[in-house]
């Protein structure tokens, strides 16, 4: 199943996306990579994780991976390449990407191949996803501001979960 939305990703993006100007989307890119990496390093370091993906086809070593290095990039490549004009637009553009990622784990919740622990359930992740993409945008537009915002989204996050730190 896994395996199956990581190709439907790539295909999207792949078709999609505005390659020919990958370079301008780059720097948001990377850093939903980084956020990415982030979750893992918390949630790897004591064994404390809020969701975790269940391999289907890879190990979760490589299916993460492909999440931080070529889905959430891609996605963000695509999200941000696409970004119309007009609010109204904007904002259905911005609810659409919502809508996508919640069915998408929703399907994959209903056949096990995403488990929610300490605390963490869908609803929570219609809060991430709602906080991501902006946040994305955010940081495409003034990364100044995106990190601060982030760090404190984090903390507050850390907190709230009570996800260990092991200082």
């Amino acid at each position: 199943m896994n395996l199956a939305v990581d190709l439907l990703i790539i295909l999207a993006v792949w078709r999609w996306a505005d390659w020919k100007n990958w370079r301008k989307y780059h720097a948001s890119m990377l850093f939903a990579t980084m956020m990415c990496l982030l979750y893992n390093v918390l949630a790897l370091t004591n064994n404390y994780f809020l969701w975790k993906m269940i391999p289907s086809f890879f190990s979760y070593t490589l299916e993460e991976i492909i999440h931080c290095f070529i889905l959430l990039p891609g996605t963000a490549l695509l999200f941000l390449s696409n970004w119309p004009h007009g609010w109204r637009k904007q904002l259905r553009h911005l609810l659409k990407w919502v809508a996508i990622y919640m069915i998408g784990e929703t399907i994959l919740s209903y056949f096990a191949y995403i488990q929610y622990f300490n605390g963490w359930r869908l609803g929570y992740s219609l809060l991430f996803n709602c906080v991501m993409f902006p946040g994305i945008l955010l940081h495409h537009k003034k990364p100044h501001l995106a990190y601060p915002l982030f760090i404190i989204i984090t903390a507050w996050g850390v907190w709230y979960f009570k996800i260990p730190l092991g200082l």
